[in-house]
């Protein structure tokens, strides 16, 4: 019996003692005490912030000739998130230069591609999903009138995968129609495929 109530206060003030090294940070404070004292914030967090990045890709461009081109694709972005919990929001704008030549020889390219978005999706400690939503304007070369610009409404899905806790790699899906672009009986619709290196200052 002895040995029995040794062993069993024994192992309470173990308890007692590993519980005693740790410190409960108070609930409306979102960073972990450690043992040690030290402290970090939560990687679910890591999305929040300004952020830049640069993208390489492919784009896909067709019209209702039928005519339709194909080429690589390469831009650069920056935006601000803004995380509440598991739900992450926020603004972006891109530049791409999209050198893509129509294959029904006539010599009309798409050149530049500049979009404005909101983003929003869902977020863990690694990955970030989302959909998008936004406007992007396109210009070309060789359509008359010279170097028509047209505006459409932009839509996009993608994941990030956090590298590190400010590095992430991603890829981005982006689709857009135009509709009469530059005021010419044509509709002409572009998608981008494009991976996604950024930048986060948080």
């Amino acid at each position: 019996m002895k040995r029995l109530i040794l062993t069993t206060f024994l192992a309470l003030a173990t308890s007692g003692a590993f519980a005693a090294d740790t410190i409960d940070a108070p609930a409306d404070d979102p960073q972990i005490i450690t043992a040690d004292g030290s402290s970090t914030a939560p990687v679910a967090e890591r999305w929040g912030g300004f952020y830049v990045g640069a993208a390489v890709g492919y784009g896909f461009l067709k019209d209702t000739i039928p005519a339709e081109g194909k080429d690589w694709v390469f831009g650069g972005y920056m935006g601000y998130n803004k995380q509440w919990g598991n739900f992450v929001a926020g603004v972006e704008g891109s530049i791409d230069y999209a050198d893509i030549m129509f294959t029904d020889g006539s010599g009309i390219k798409s050149e530049y591609l500049y979009s404005g978005r909101l983003r929003a999706g869902w977020a863990n400690e690694m990955i970030f999903a989302y959909g998008s939503i936004g406007v992007q304007h396109g210009t070309t070369v060789n359509l008359p009138p010279a170097n028509s610009k047209d505006t459409a409404l932009q839509l996009g899905v993608g994941i990030e995968f956090a590298l590190t806790d400010k590095v992430s790699l991603g890829t981005d899906y982006t689709y857009a129609k135009y509709k009469n672009f530059g005021d010419l009986p044509l509709d002409v619709t572009t998608q981008k495929v494009q991976a996604r290196l950024t930048y986060t200052f948080n």
